[in-house]
C-alpha cells in the first residue's frame, strides 16, 4: 500500500508489479537466470510454469485480485512481468534444455490465450517482457521472432490501451519490433553505471546513466525510427551491483547490506540524470 501511494502522489499512472508473493511462489522454485520467476504473472509464473495453474481455467486467488483493485482505485494501472520462454510444462514437447520454443503455431496460441487471459481475469493494465523468446538452435531465431510478433499483435488488437515494458536484448530487434509498443527499455539494457560507465569517464553515478540514456535514445531516433512520445526515459540509476565494501549484497552472498554504495547518493547528480530524460 505505501508503494502504491507513493507512485500515485508521484503522478504515476502505471508500475510493473513483482510481488514476492510466498502464498503462490518461492524464490527457491525458480528456474528463470535470475531467481525471479516467483514473481512472473503476479506471483503465478511457477505455477503457470508447472502447468498447475491455467488462466484460460482457472480462477485468480483472491488476494491478487484485491492488490489489483487497490492500485486501481489510486490510479495505477500493474503491469504483469512475464518470461516467454521458460520451461512451460503445457507445452512440454517444444522444449529445448527447458526453455519454450515459442515458433511452433501451437504454442503461440497456448501462450496467446494465456496471455489474454491473464489481462482479462485480473484486470493487469499490460506486461513487462523480460528474460528472452529465444530457444534452441539459433536457425529457429527468426521463426521465434515472427512467432513472439505475431503475439504482441493480437495482444494490442484485444486490449489497445495497453502498456508493454520491452527489456532484455529487444533494442536490437530491429525498427519492425517497436511496432508492438509501448517502448524499448531506457539504456538499451538492464546493466548499471558500473558496466556502461567504460566509456563515458565520470565518478558520478547520475551522469553517467544520463550521458548513457541520451547516447542511446539518438540511436532508438535514427536507426529504429522512434518518435520523440516513444522514447524511454530513465530517472537517476541502478545501484551498482559490486558494492564499495565488498559485500555483494545484490548477489545474495551475505545477509546483511550495509554502506553498499556511497555513489548511489550523488545528491546533485540526480538533476543531470532528470534532465537527461527530459
Amino acid at each position: 500500500a505505501r508503494i502504491f501511494d507513493t507512485n500515485a502522489a508521484l503522478g504515476i499512472t502505471h508500475i510493473v508489479y513483482e510481488p514476492q508473493n510466498t502464498l503462490h511462489g518461492s524464490r527457491f522454485n525458480t528456474t528463470d537466470g535470475w531467481g525471479w520467476e516467483g514473481s512472473l504473472w503476479f506471483s503465478m509464473g511457477e505455477r503457470v510454469r508447472e502447468d498447475a495453474f491455467d488462466f484460460t481455467k482457472d480462477d485468480v486467488p483472491s488476494d491478487i485480485l484485491d492488490a489489483v483493485a487497490s492500485a486501481r482505485a489510486k490510479g495505477l494501472g500493474l503491469l504483469g512481468y512475464v518470461y516467454p520462454q521458460l520451461g512451460f510444462q503445457a507445452m512440454a514437447d517444444h522444449l529445448y534444455d527447458d526453455r519454450l520454443d515459442i515458433s511452433p503455431p501451437e504454442v503461440r496460441t497456448w501462450l496467446g490465450d494465456q496471455l489474454e487471459a491473464f489481462l482479462d481475469q485480473t484486470g493487469a493494465a499490460g506486461f513487462a517482457w523480460d528474460h528472452d523468446i529465444y530457444a534452441g538452435p539459433s536457425e529457429k531465431m527468426y521463426a521465434q521472432w515472427r512467432s513472439w510478433m505475431a503475439i504482441l499483435k493480437r495482444l494490442r488488437a484485444h486490449k489497445p490501451d495497453i502498456v508493454m515494458d520491452h527489456r532484455q536484448t529487444n533494442h536490437i530487434w530491429g525498427p519492425w519490433y517497436q511496432l508492438a509498443g509501448s517502448y524499448a527499455e531506457p539504456l538499451a539494457g538492464d546493466e548499471n553505471p558500473e558496466t556502461y560507465g567504460v566509456p563515458l569517464p565520470s565518478l558520478h553515478a547520475d551522469h553517467v546513466a544520463g550521458n548513457n540514456l541520451r547516447i542511446v535514445n539518438h540511436r532508438y531516433a535514427r536507426e529504429q525510427l522512434q518518435p520523440p512520445a516513444r522514447l524511454p526515459g530513465f530517472a537517476f540509476h541502478q545501484t551498482e551491483r559490486t558494492d564499495d565494501n565488498g559485500t555483494d549484497a545484490c548477489f545474495g552472498g551475505v545477509e546483511w547490506c550495509w554502506d553498499s554504495n556511497a555513489r548511489d547518493f550523488d545528491l546533485v547528480g540526480y538533476k543531470f540524470s532528470l534532465l537527461s530524460s527530459i
